[in-house]
Formats: C-alpha cells, structure tokens, sequence
C-alpha cells in the first residue's frame, strides 16, 4: 500500500469508531496549510448531519496516538484535515518509491477487467491529420493510464473501409491513375484532391502499368480500391509508430458484414426494439433515453453508419470485453445517447460503453489559424507536425487542454526549446535529475539506498516528498475520470517544485547529512518522473 493509502485507512479506521459509514477520502496538494489536505471529515458530517469540527476533531486525536512520528495533523474550518509530514513519514514515502522504482504509481484497481479502448481511426481516405491526432494521443495516454492501474487493455484502430468516402476515394485513385498515365480521366466531384492521392496512383501506376486499363470497371475499382487501403493503412500504421502508438487489433469495418450486422439487428428485432416505417427499419431509442427513434436500415436497404456501431459493439462484446471505451471526434456528439440505447438493448449495461467525445483542434503559427481540409489537400498531416515540432511535443500539446475545450495549438511554441515550452521544462526536470546523480557518481559519490539514510529534511525537501506521494494518487484519478491533462498538469507541478529546489538549494557539496538526503531525494523524483513520462507517451531523454 502506498503512503496516501494507508493514511486513508488508518482515516477509516478511525472513523469507524464514531460511526459505521463508510467513506474514501479524497487527497489534494495542501498549499499553505499542510501537505495534503482531504474534505474527509466534512464529508462525513454532511451525511450524518453533525458538526464537520467535530467529526474533524475526532479524527485528529485517533490519528494523532497512532501516527505522530510520521505526520501532524491540523484541523481548519469548515472541516479540513490538513496534515505535515515529518521525517518518519516522508523517509516511508522514499522507501515506497525505491522499493517499487518502475511500477511506483501502479495500481491493481481495474483487476484485468478485459477493457477495449477504440482510437484515432482516423478515415482512411487520407492521411492522419491534425484533429485525428487528437484522439490518437488521448486514447494512447489513458491506454497507458488504465495499463497502470489495472485493467487489461486492448488497443483498437476501427479502419473504416466502406462507404460513399471509400467510394469517393477510390474513384480519386482512379482519375490520378488514368492521368499519370497520359490517358482521359474525369475527376469525381466529391474526390480528394491531396497530393498524396496522387502518389498512391502513381505507386499503383509503377507496379500494375497500363493494365488495369485493360479489366472491367468493377474489377479495376476493386484493384484501387484494395491497393489504396492497402497503402493508405500502412502509412496510418507508420505515421502513429512515429508518436510511439501501436495497436493490438487493426478492425476493418468490412470485417462486420461477416453477419455481424445481422445479429446485431435480430437480437434488437427478437426483443421488440425495431420496427418499419416509410419502407425504413426504425430503432425505438427513444425508449432507452434518446430524444427520438433512429434508422438502422434506410429506405433503399443500405444500413446507416449507427447500425453499424451497433453491429461492432456486439462483436466487442462477443470478443470478452467486459468494458468498452471509444474516443470520438466532435461531429459523433448525437451518436452518444443513441449508442448507449443500443448497447441496453441489446441486453448490456450501458454503464460498460463508455464515449468519450473530444473537441476541435486549432493550429496556429505566427498568430494566425491554419486552415485543415482533407479534401483540397490544404492540410497539415500529423506526419508532418512530428516532423516539424518532434514526436513529444505533439503529444503533450494535444494533451494540454480538457477534453470538452477546443484545443489552441501553438506551433511556434512547441518548437522552441526553452523552459517556456512545457514538454521541454517536463523533460528538463528529468534531465536535471539525472545529471545530478551522475555528477556525484563521477565525483566518487555513491548514490544513497535508503536504508542507510538518517533523513535531515526540511521546509524544500519536504514539498517535493509530499508531491511524491501524492503521485500514486493523482494516476490513479487521471484514470478513473479519464482525464490525461490531470496527470499533465500533475507533472507540470512537479517539475516546477524541482526546477525552483534546484535554483535554491545545493544538492552537491552541502552538508554530508543533507547531501546524502537529497540526492536520495532527487533519485526518488527522477524515478517517479520517468514513470510519469512513460505513462504520458513521452521520451525521458539522458541529455538536453
């Protein structure tokens, strides 16, 4: 158990000696009044109907006989239990991150819960652009969160490789094709004019010549229609490899003609939930929640895009996954009450689909908005934005805002390498740390385990160590609530305590008492830096 999580117990324990309800306390960072802080005592109150100060008061005196070596503990209005660590209690919290180093923030919540979170699929009609990239690295990050906490995740990529877009596509493919070939060609009118179209024709040009000129259309479409996929899912595969995103399960869209559709519509036709009319087949949403009934097949027999959500819902399920998470762009906000109707009726608790709907991206250089269009071509690839400001900056920066706030790139700003840049002044943090313990090996130093510790810590050493243990806690809620930019901000705040100990207070060459502590202290933040890092996708480079 880690720091924080025996305290809550003993907060418990202590508790249940004045009443049988049973509470989890909530930690946050203290600030002026302590090191952490919990609402613990006013929440209690507020269901029993007592005195918050009272209930407070109990609490401290239960805690007090029991834990006084290790912490103090100070009641403020209008119920706060603000607590101080000393030397015992913040040597324990070192101990905790020495003993676990790679797996310190690491939690057996989720219990290998077999849990599918489905991301980016960004269309494969072109490349992964900008807003798609979005979703990539917030379905990375809390992929890696709920890996950290317990849950045994699949990652999934839903190719999209049907519809009137493919349809649209191919056709591109073929116009570009027939062109680089000095032949006639016309253009569709809803085609893709991108420059990469025209590379994937040529491609296809090198490789089959004239020929396909020579086959029937419908087996010439299937020709481009299959080598334009092809090609089209590989460089998905590559660009996200670049921003250190693999998938477990590649799920093409055609895959669910295979009679998943069918189950799917003949479980919610066998209990009721469809029904005909204007020559369409209804879905009654309406009757789990939804403001009105949905079409599932259109008038003409094609199904709409939402009969086929549910069709891969039930494949989900089918494959033993008990909780299903899929991370959608802002033009899927209606198809959220009518997915979780669907799930219900279908006979599962629409608790275990979870949808989570990200908001636009905006990307600025020198002050003014540049404009994104997959179909003129006028657009900036996520290929190219890694290119151009690295693989961490990408992802830190389309972390860097709350999931239902439209997000602000900066691009001038992710390329600079300066303490402005956030990623940069993250990484730097761990960079720092490390060199530190370096320097002192190079000086002959031996870097401190912590059973040779006598602590010798004060005011500075102590916010870091807090700071520490607060870390397990703060994955932990950045997971459950599904917000990457908790955990962000968390290690924003970190390095900056860092970074300002640092500026202040020597480590090297202080008092040997003090040296050795430190230093102790500086490997507990490297260690717990580089975990944070890797959860949040990022590099924790040796140099900077």
């Amino acid at each position: 158990m880690y720091f924080l999580e025996n305290l809550g117990a003993e907060l418990r324990s202590a508790l249940s000696q004045y009443s049988t309800l049973e509470l989890e306390p909530l930690w946050e960072q203290g600030g002026k009044f302590g090191d952490f802080s919990t609402n613990f005592a006013f929440q209690a109150a507020r269901q029993l109907k007592k005195n918050p100060m009272e209930i407070a008061s109990f609490l401290r005196e239960r805690l007090l006989d029991r834990l006084s070596q290790k912490i103090t503990v100070e009641v403020a209005p209008p119920g706060f239990l603000n607590f101080i660590l000393q030397d015992e209690g913040m040597l324990q919290i070192l101990r905790e991150v020495f003993q676990k180093e790679e797996k310190y923030g690491y939690w057996d919540y989720g219990k290998g819960i077999r849990t599918n979170i489905e991301f980016c699929s960004a269309n494969p009609t072109g490349p992964i652009h900008l807003g798609n990239a979005r979703g990539a690295c917030l379905g990375h990050v809390l992929s890696n969160l709920w890996d950290a906490v317990g849950y045994d995740v699949t990652r999934e990529y839903y190719f999209d490789d049907v519809g009137t877009q493919v349809d649209a596509f191919v056709l591109s493919i073929e116009a570009r094709y027939r062109e680089h070939l000095g032949q006639p060609f016309q253009f569709p009118e809803n085609g893709y004019y991108g420059e990469y179209v025209r590379k994937i024709a040529e491609e296809i040009a090198s490789k089959y010549g004239s020929q396909l000129l020579e086959l029937k259309e419908q087996e010439r479409l299937k020709v481009f229609r299959e080598e334009g996929l092809t090609i089209m899912r590989a460089q998905h595969q590559r660009t996200l490899s670049n921003l250190g995103i693999e998938f477990d399960v590649w799920f093409p869209q055609s895959s669910l003609k295979e009679g998943w559709l069918d189950r799917a519509l003949s479980v919610l036709k066998e209990r009721g939930y469809l029904y005909e009319k204007d020559g369409a087949i209804w879905f009654a949403s309406s009757r789990f929640g939804d403001d009105k009934d949905r079409v599932v097949i259109r008038s003409n027999g094609e199904p709409t895009y939402f009969a086929w959500d549910i069709a891969y819902n039930l494949n989900k399920v089918s494959r033993g996954f008990q909780i299903i998470i899929d991370i959608w762009g802002p033009d899927h906000h209606g198809y959220v009450p009518r997915n979780k109707a669907a799930f219900e009726a279908l006979g599962y608790d629409s608790k275990n689909l979870i949808l989570i709907i990200y908001q636009i991206v905006k990307l600025f250089e020198g002050g003014e908005e540049v404009s994104m269009s997959k179909r003129t071509g006028e657009f900036l690839t996520l290929d190219e934005l890694v290119e151009t400001v690295g693989k961490d900056a990408t992802i830190f920066f389309l972390l860097n805002t709350g999931i239902d706030s439209n997000l602000d790139f900066n691009l001038d700003l992710a390329r600079e390498r300066t303490m402005d840049n956030p990623v940069y002044y993250l990484q730097y943090a761990y960079t720092r740390a490390l060199s530190i313990e370096r320097e002192a090996q190079a000086r002959g130093k031996k870097l401190p385990e912590i059973e040779n510790i006598s602590p010798t810590f004060g005011e500075p050493e102590r916010k870091l160590i807090a700071l520490l243990a607060l870390m397990p806690q703060e994955i932990l809620k950045a997971a459950v609530t599904m917000t990457p930019l908790r955990l962000a901000n968390f290690a924003k705040d970190l390095a900056g305590e860092f970074h300002a100990f640092y500026h202040d207070h020597r480590v090297l060459g202080a008092e040997e008492k003090v040296e050795i502590s430190r230093l102790a202290l500086v490997k507990a933040i490297r260690v717990v830096l580089s975990n944070i890092l890797k959860i949040l996708g990022l590099s924790a480079p040796e140099k900077m």
